[in-house]
């Protein structure tokens, strides 16, 4: 080690010299102190030349040593005001392994509660915030309390809160305060929901979209595709293969032609082409309904509660009419049988327009029949 010679010359600038006669340490008229420097000091400047590009190699610039050698113990600075006492701030490295010299970066505050540790770097580089034992990459736990949020914000922008909602294992997303979504500690979602497990009516709980708390804020799902693409929203219980197990049902809009397609079982069963022609069983449809194959139920009358006159729009429409009418009833044939109404319509398909009604019997082997041309009723003739 090398000697020094302290001079007991009288200097502006007193210092301490090495065995070459070198000035090693100066202490200025301000006091301040400078280590391998004579100018420009601050309270404490150490200067050196160092080539390594690498941190753990060569001297070290400044060296704290605790000389215990105990794990637990520390190597540690206080920051402090003029007056002394407790330490506001505290920077100090714990040993925690001393045979291999890992150290814990530990981060110290002085609160209402007095000094206590804010934030640690551990010996693998994890980070804790609010905890000394982080387990991942960077760790962050509040003590106490509700709502563990990691921040994100720019001036004057709104800002982005991440993390633990309130009484709850959710991990919830909020802007300037405000909830937009989270995520629960079994996976379901919920964008502007935050009770998503309640929707188990029908099973459909992982994602829920909406609220019902303002019934003026419109939310949904927008599928966004090219032109010259699908977009799509399918359905499976395959494990993922890339065959067409993987959408044993599917929604597919087809840019290209404009087309709502529904497939079941990989298969395409319905569509409905830009026109809006829809066809079950072909994806040719010609008119508004175009089935290719059998139809079963949906003709005959509903109720003998409906509106009894074989005018009205229920009955007289085209199709099956809803009311099982008595001959008798207003605008009827004068038969006392019950009958059922089925119309044909021309053009218009509305109620509105030139029509064929039938009164087909329910329990008597009669039909009748009539026309309405330019709003003008026939009388009925039996068939």
């Amino acid at each position: 080690m090398a000697s020094t010679k302290v001079p007991i010359e009288l200097s502006s600038t007193p210092g301490i010299v090495d065995n070459s006669n070198a000035t090693a340490i100066t202490i200025d008229s301000s006091e301040n102190v400078g280590i391998g420097t004579t100018s420009g000091v601050q309270k404490l400047t150490v200067a050196v030349n160092d080539s390594y590009t690498d941190v753990a190699s060569g001297t070290a610039s400044l060296e704290l040593t605790n000389t215990n050698g105990t794990n637990g113990t520390y190597s540690r600075i206080y920051f402090n005001d003029a007056a002394g006492g407790a330490a506001s701030g505290i920077l100090g490295v714990k040993l925690t392994d001393t045979t291999n010299n890992y150290g814990q970066f530990e981060f110290w505050t002085r609160g209402s509660g007095g000094n206590a540790t804010r934030m640690v770097i551990d010996p693998n580089g994890n980070v804790g915030i609010g905890t000394t034992t982080p387990s991942s990459l960077l760790h962050i736990v509040k003590p106490s309390g509700n709502n563990t949020y990691l921040q994100i914000a720019q001036a004057g922008i709104e800002s982005w809160q991440i993390g633990m909602a309130s009484n709850s294992s959710a991990l919830a997303f909020l802007n300037s305060g405000s909830e937009r979504m989270r995520i629960d500690s079994s996976g379901r979602v919920g964008i502007f929901n935050s009770s998503a497990v309640n929707y188990s009516g029908a099973g459909a709980r992982s994602l829920v979209v909406g609220s019902n708390s303002s019934a003026s804020d419109p939310h949904g799902i927008t599928i966004v595709g090219g032109s010259s693409s699908t977009s799509n929203l399918a359905f499976t219980d395959n494990a993922g293969d890339g065959s067409a197990n993987d959408y044993r049902g599917l929604f597919q809009y087809f840019h290209p032609d404009d087309s709502l397609r529904v497939f079941v079982a990989s298969t395409e069963r319905m569509r409905i082409d830009a026109s809006g022609n829809v066809g079950i069983g072909t994806t040719s449809p010609r008119e508004a309904l175009d089935v290719n194959g059998l139809m079963v139920g949906g003709f005959g009358a509903e109720s003998t509660g409906g509106t009894t006159d074989w005018n009205d729009s229920t009955n007289a429409r085209s199709g099956s009419g809803y009311t099982l009418l008595l001959g008798t009833a207003t605008n009827g044939m004068g038969d006392s049988s019950y009958y059922h109404s089925f119309c044909f319509e021309y053009s218009n398909k509305d109620g509105t327009g030139n029509m064929t009604q039938l009164a087909i019997g329910y329990l008597a082997t009669k039909v009748y029949l009539r026309y309405r041309f330019s709003g003008t009723w026939s009388s009925w003739t039996q068939l």
